[in-house]
């Protein structure tokens, strides 16, 4: 794959213990990034917000993930997040800046406790 060329990058239920961050920033066509099931890792680092171009990005099933950075609200094209079965309780404030946001869930492992919401 060329530099600068993928479209969607997808990973599930892996045990890396860091995100190849080099070559997410080096992605600006980057659409639909799926990293679900990480669990080794903590948080999200705060430049995948740099892939302005993002439409979805699930984090769904990290079993450490306990917030998302505040540059989220950054990805003007995102619409759809997914960070449910997760420790997240609630998104940070710059959510509200995602204008085309049209899907959001995000909350506990068991699934009574999870948020999830569909924007018109």
């Amino acid at each position: 794959m060329k530099q600068g060329t993928a479209r969607k990058i997808m990973t599930s239920h892996s045990g890396i213990r860091e995100l190849p961050l080099y070559s997410l920033d080096h992605q600006p066509h980057l659409i639909e990034l799926y990293l679900d099931g990480i669990t080794n890792l903590a948080s999200l680092p705060s430049n995948i917000c740099k892939s302005k171009g993002l439409v979805k990005l699930h984090v769904s099933n990290w079993s450490k993930l306990e917030s998302l950075p505040e540059e989220i609200g950054d990805l003007e094209n995102l619409e759809e997040l997914d960070a449910s079965s997760t420790l997240i309780s609630r998104p940070p404030s710059s959510i509200v800046r995602l204008n085309k946001l049209k899907s959001l869930s995000f909350g506990q492992h068991r699934s009574e406790d999870g948020v999830y919401f569909v924007f018109p």
